[in-house]
């Protein structure tokens, strides 16, 4: 962790020049993803809504997608998603999923930029993670620190770009895995929700020698973590079998032995991997934002999970006639 701390003294940010709002729409194709994506800064400059990142003396653009659909604020609320492009083989830098079917159209990240602002009332922004959905980089080197260290100096960008004061996050799966960090990393965030999130490595390695492509650790940071004051809000659905709920529950525990405050629910994915919790942590940071109690915010994600019980129910019936 010296090491790393070091490399912080090498990060700087330039906010690209370019209007605000959504874009016009593009298909971003796997395949490209997959091989990594590069983009000079006049290219990022560009860009409607993009930031340009320096980690380590090489630049990134990062891009995200606002929208102010349900009302502005000076303290965004910011999604980021799971991991993309399937299983990544570190040997061969591939991954098993790059095919048609895992090409992106950035209306739908529009769209979940939309829904977010609607639900909290406030600026909603979809940030794309290093090497997908229109961002810099190779994906293959998602949930490490070098990913984290991009998230945190766009997010710098973007506070000074648009004169922000904070965030408020919310992440699914290795996005989850990004707000851990983030939490340890700044200061200005006042909500905080990770869903699904593999919080905790419990062992779990990724052997590589460059101490920025390793993979990060929330738990080791919860000494820091502890003593924010961000509200940190878990979901987790207990039968997860991609993420397991131990290394979720390890973070929890920690936090708490620690001295600091979190909030964990338990809630029911309707997916066969029991893994997307997206729409919980949703309303769990629409109720965050709002100030809600968690007594409240544990009643709505229960009336959230009888609807989508029977939702699903419904949907795998066959049909009649």
């Amino acid at each position: 962790m010296t090491n790393l701390k070091k490399i912080i003294c090498g990060l700087s940010f330039l906010a690209t020049v370019g209007m605000g709002g959504s874009a016009e729409a593009e298909i971003l194709r796997a395949a490209q993803m997959a091989r990594g994506v590069s983009v000079t800064q006049s290219q990022c400059a560009a860009l409607g809504t993009a930031v340009w990142a320096v980690v380590a003396n090489t630049g990134y653009c990062v891009r995200y997608y606002v929208s102010v659909k349900g009302g502005k604020g000076m303290m965004p609320a910011v999604f980021l998603q799971g991991d993309k492009l399937g299983t990544y083989r570190e040997s061969t830098r591939s991954f098993s999923d790059a095919g048609p079917s895992a090409d992106i159209d950035t209306e739908r990240l529009q769209a979940l930029a939309d829904e977010l602002s609607s639900m909290t009332r406030t600026t909603g922004i979809y940030l794309a993670r290093p090497g997908v959905d229109g961002s810099a980089g190779h994906h293959g080197d998602r949930r490490s620190w070098l990913e984290l260290y991009i998230v945190h100096v766009a997010l710098d960008a973007i506070k000074k770009k648009d004169g922000y004061t904070g965030f408020h996050l919310v992440g699914q799966s290795g996005g989850a895995a990004l707000v851990g960090g983030l939490i340890f990393m700044r200061a200005d965030i006042g909500c905080a929700v990770p869903g699904a999130g593999r919080l905790a490595l419990l062992g779990e390695t990724f052997n590589v020698k460059d101490p920025l492509r390793r993979l990060f650790d929330p738990v080791r940071e919860v000494a820091t973590i502890a003593r924010r004051t961000t509200r940190i809000i878990v979901v987790t659905d207990p039968e997860d079998r991609l993420v397991k709920a131990k290394n979720q529950n390890a973070f929890v525990n920690a936090v708490r032995k620690a001295g600091g405050r979190v909030e964990q629910f338990y809630v029911q994915a309707t997916d066969e991997d029991r893994h997307g919790v997206r729409r919980y942590a949703f309303r769990a940071i629409e109720g965050c934002i709002k100030g809600e109690s968690q007594q409240h915010i544990a009643m709505a994600l229960e009336v959230l999970r009888q609807l989508y019980t029977v939702q699903a129910v419904r949907s795998s019936s066959p049909k009649k006639g």
